[in-house]
C-alpha cells in the first residue's frame, strides 16, 4: 500500500510526536543520499540540522517504509525512513515555496 499525507492532514499531536521521535533517532546516510548531497552541494551539517530542527512537511508510506519529509528554515529538505533509520535523499526547496502547484491527487484526505 502506498499513500502520502501532507503535514496539515495529520493531527497536531501526531506531528509533534513524530518530530520528537525523528530528532531522537540515529540516522545513517544511504549512498544515494550521499550522492545527491554531493550533486546538490548540500553538506552533512545542513542535513543533520534539517533533521534536528526541520518542519515535517509530509508523511509517505510505501510498502513497509514509513518516510518523513522535513524542511529546514534554509530550504534543506531531508527524507528519512523511520523503519530503517536511513536518510533516503536530500535536496533543496525554496523555504518560501507554498506549493501552489502541488498535485493534490497524490495525497489522501480525511485520514487522521
Amino acid at each position: 500500500m502506498e499513500y502520502k499525507l501532507a503535514a496539515g492532514m495529520l493531527q497536531t499531536g501526531q506531528v509533534e510526536k513524530a518530530t520528537k521521535r525523528i530528532q531522537r533517532m540515529e540516522w545513517e546516510l544511504t549512498r544515494y543520499a550521499e550522492r545527491r548531497m554531493l550533486e546538490r552541494g548540500i553538506n552533512e551539517l545542513d542535513t543533520r540540522n534539517a533533521i534536528a530542527h526541520g518542519t515535517i512537511i509530509e508523511y509517505h508510506v510505501v510498502d513497509d517504509a514509513k518516510r518523513w519529509l522535513l524542511r529546514a528554515a534554509d530550504g534543506t529538505c531531508v527524507v528519512v525512513d523511520e523503519v530503517t533509520g536511513d536518510v533516503v535523499t536530500v535536496y533543496y526547496n525554496d523555504p518560501d515555496d507554498n506549493h501552489a502547484t502541488l498535485d493534490r491527487r497524490n495525497y489522501m484526505f480525511g485520514v487522521a
